[in-house]
């Protein structure tokens, strides 16, 4: 049986941990530099002029096959029982990839926040932590119901890494949102926070609170996008901003949040930075007790809805007699929008993955797939919200695990026009199949374009690379 960290749940939002989910945007393709030199001919002078310009040249899509240049296999698992959610690259291609290690049962054990750092050659960076491996213990004081997590992972441009996700502050069932700061060498960064951790505890609350992704913006503010828990016992998407010192920016909404509530419950999933420095936000919202819906919403810099999207900046999806779902986000260079989600039946019988497309102004884009949502039959996302990644090229890349037995992780690469891409792997998708399950949580391109997915196999942390 495949252990998973818990996911928060209260009895109102249930509904969001029966169809929770898949995965921020990739990188993909590489650039060439240019140098031309011009001599000019005048009477009695020559001059030479260098102009350097620089042209993106698209690299080609990968085929899907396994990468055996990748720790020999095209896969890294743990030695230990742990869970792999979230994974960045940096800047020297290092893997970083977070989640959560079981420590086992009793007081202050059970799911420890966890991060690991896994060379360009798929070993694991012994230099990272301890033996590569980053474990913070004695967090979380409560007995029995210990699942702290980390779920979204990104890293800045001098090797910090940031991570969010939530864990549980000993008042039963209570969670908090965490937010940690590493060095590179995987140390709790001492300038940042208290001790390299920042927490949030919306005491109002009756419930609990968590960061579901991470970003760093084009200002230097770290933004986490995830859930609060209000007086009704309902959830509220919640938009956290902080400076490089882990302290809240109270020039973002109000004291550095910025709170949505729909009515019901609202959980963000995903946060990107859109171009003019303001802020898309994709999750979902229960319009009634028993349907979900795709909500997107945009802010600007100051935390404020833009009213300018949508209605009064939110564009919520909702189909009758469906859930519609949305966790992951990217945008392309032209400005318009994937969601990746679920969209099924009530009664959960038929649930499949899919990518919506929007433009810019909140609208589905009819020319994609099928009226704008192109769907992976047979695809089902990972029990935590994921990443969707895009190539320059335009292509999709969306991972999860089919519905076989034993699960196996799957991945699939969707063309731009929201069909599947019939040359990637078999038919359009790669698996992994191991006994005890597999199923893939995040998956990212590297500079080449390889495909690399974090997950799990059999209970394990695993990380897979495909060419």
């Amino acid at each position: 049986m495949v252990r998973m960290g818990l996911k928060i749940g209260l009895s109102s939002v249930c509904l969001f941990l029966i169809i929770a989910a898949l995965m921020l945007a990739g990188c993909g393709g590489g650039s060439s530099t240019e140098t031309t030199t011009t001599t000019t001919t005048v009477p009695e002078t020559t001059s030479t002029a260098t102009s350097t310009t620089t042209t993106t040249t698209l690299l080609p899509e990968v085929a899907g096959i396994t990468d055996e240049a990748f720790n020999s296999t095209g896969i890294y698992v743990e030695s230990d029982e742990t869970n792999g959610y979230g994974i960045t690259i940096n800047a020297s291609e290092e893997l970083i990839v977070c989640g959560n290690y079981y420590t086992g049962a009793g007081t202050g054990l059970g799911w420890d926040l966890a991060a690991w750092k896994i060379t360009s050659n798929g070993s694991v960076d012994t230099s990272f932590g301890t033996n590569g491996r980053f474990v913070l213990t004695g967090l979380t004081t409560t007995t029995g119901v210990n699942a702290d997590t980390l779920y979204s992972v990104i890293a800045d441009p001098n090797g910090n890494i940031l991570a969010t996700g939530y864990y549980y502050n000993g008042q039963t069932p209570q969670a908090d949102m965490v937010l940690i700061k590493l060095t590179p060498a995987g140390s709790l960064a001492a300038g940042f926070g208290e001790n390299g951790i920042v927490t949030y505890n919306r005491g109002s609350g009756l419930g609990g609170d968590a960061g579901i992704s991470v970003i760093i913006d084009s200002n230097n503010r770290i933004l986490v996008a995830g859930y609060t828990t209000n007086t009704s016992a309902n959830t509220d998407s919640t938009i956290w901003c902080y400076n490089q010192y882990g302290n809240p920016d109270t020039s973002f909404g109000t004291s550095g949040r910025a709170y949505y509530d729909g009515g019901l419950s609202d959980q963000a999933f995903s946060i990107i930075e859109a171009a003019d420095g303001g802020y898309y936000v994709a999750g979902t919202t229960l319009l009634t007790a028993s349907q979900a819906s795709l909500i997107l919403l945009k802010y600007n810099s100051s935390g404020q809805l833009d009213t300018s999207f949508g209605t009064a900046g939110k564009s919520v999806l909702t189909v009758d007699n469906t859930h519609v779902t949305g966790y992951s986000l990217v945008s392309d260079a032209s400005g318009n929008l994937y969601v990746f989600g679920h969209y099924g039946t009530l009664d959960n019988s038929d649930i499949h993955s899919a990518i919506f497309k929007y433009n810019s102004s909140g609208s589905l884009v009819a020319g994609f797939g099928v009226n704008g949502i192109a769907q992976a039959n047979g695809c089902v996302a990972t029990a935590i919200p994921g990443e969707l990644s895009i190539s320059n090229g335009g292509y999709l890349y969306v991972t999860g695990k089919n519905s076989a037995s034993p699960i196996a992780m799957t991945t699939w690469r969707f063309k731009p026009d929201g069909t599947l891409d019939t040359t990637f792997g078999s038919n359009g998708e790669i698996t992994y199949s191991i006994f005890g399950g597999a199923q893939g949580g995040a998956v990212k391109l590297d500079s080449s374009k390889r495909v690399v997915i974090a997950g799990s196999s059999s209970s394990k942390m695993a990380v897979w690379r495909y060419r």
